[in-house]
């Protein structure tokens, strides 16, 4: 059970990173910034997640709530990627793409961040109600 939620985690934030990679370089988005800071900050969503889920990997129901939360954030930042890449470039200029990349950077950050601290309080929680439980 375990390594299913893993592996799917794993694969979910994998497909999305090399998908944002892609998309990213294929429609000269990442041409327009200093590419080394944009990329990693574009990419690292995906892996901070990735790495989260190794931490819940005992614990189903955080593992299942990262998941969830890979599904939604790769779906929020391929959405915008994949619209500027349909986009019609030659005919049509795309107006939001000098902000596209803030605009799906922060909300993703927002919501690892959310995670890692809800993560971090649950672990020192269980891990006090544990100790407490112990002495009693």
């Amino acid at each position: 059970m375990y390594r299913l939620g893993l592996t799917a985690t794993w694969a979910v934030c994998v497909l999305a990173a090399t998908a944002t990679a892609w998309l990213g370089f294929a429609s000269g988005l990442f041409r327009l910034a200093n590419v080394g800071p944009t990329l990693v900050a574009t990419l690292a969503p995906y892996l901070v997640l990735a790495l989260l889920s190794w931490t819940c990997r005992y614990r189903p129901v955080g593992l299942g709530i990262l998941f969830a939360l890979a599904v939604l954030v790769s779906g929020y930042g391929l959405f915008f990627f994949f619209n500027d890449w349909y986009w019609p470039q030659p005919t049509n200029p795309n107006p939001w793409r000098v902000m596209m990349i803030p605009v799906v950077i922060v909300p993703q950050w927002a919501v690892v961040g959310l995670a890692v601290v809800t993560l971090l309080v649950y672990h020192i929680w269980s891990t006090r109600r544990s100790a407490a439980s112990g002495l009693g």
